[in-house]
């Protein structure tokens, strides 16, 4: 997936400064949030730095085992959870 794909399907970037990283360097995400309550239940991308040939993936916040990194995968799992899945 691209960088363009993530902004396309809703991603927000969140941007980590040099300070807040510790590293001197600082480094951005993505996030799609998908709660509509009062806890957080969100999509997260890797970070800029680590993408595997300039490609992104995206996971559920706090859970590693799953990775997605089909555009129409993530935007399925988007509108499933929205209610946006179309009937037949």
């Amino acid at each position: 997936m691209t960088e363009i794909e993530l902004v396309d399907l809703g991603f927000k970037r969140v941007e980590i400064s040099p300070e807040e990283s510790g590293d001197g360097k600082g480094f951005y995400y993505y996030t799609y949030d998908l709660s509509e309550s009062n806890y957080t239940f969100a999509l997260m991308s890797n970070e800029n730095d680590n993408t595997i040939n300039g490609k992104w993936w995206v996971k559920f916040m706090e859970v590693d085992e799953y990775q997605y990194f089909d555009k129409k995968v993530v935007g399925s799992i988007i509108n499933s959870i929205k209610g946006k899945i179309s009937e037949g």
